[in-house]
């Protein structure tokens, strides 16, 4: 965490982000699109990737409605990285939640993509058997 402080130093000096207690934020949105923009595309893919394995990992099962989004939004960047089975149907799972209560919030658009990407987590793949039986899509009756 000192390596952390040491390299960031220059910037909370310069006013460009804020130190907190456990974080770093940036003062302004255009800050952070500039080093956002900074980072190659294969490396933006990790970071949301570790980020979103962060997020997943430290939030506690109470408080993951409230954390749903952050979360399935930095893993659904990260998604083609993800190579063991028992972390997409995890990431499946998230989506599903997150589609859930996008879903009860009349957030209809936002739900639809929460629950393709539950239903296709591999950038596209279809799971279908792959996932578990709790997972997997259901048919609905008279719909195709």
């Amino acid at each position: 965490m000192e390596a952390t402080h040491v390299a960031l130093w220059e910037a909370v000096r310069a006013g460009l982000i804020l130190r907190s207690e456990t974080a770093y934020i940036f003062l302004h949105d255009r800050i952070q699109e500039a080093a956002y923009a900074l980072m190659a595309e294969g490396e933006r893919a990790m970071e949301h990737l570790r980020i979103g394995r962060l997020l997943a990992a430290r939030t506690r099962a109470d408080e993951l409605e409230e954390h749903i989004f952050e979360i399935v939004n930095q893993f659904d960047r990260g998604v083609a990285l993800i190579t063991r089975q028992d972390e997409r149907e995890q990431v499946a799972e998230l989506n599903l939640i997150a589609g859930k209560r996008a879903k009860a919030a009349t957030a209809y658009a936002s739900a639809l993509q929460y629950f393709n990407r539950w239903s296709r987590p591999a950038g596209g793949e279809r799971m279908g058997a792959a996932l578990p039986a709790h997972l997997r899509p259901r048919a609905q009756p008279g719909r195709v």
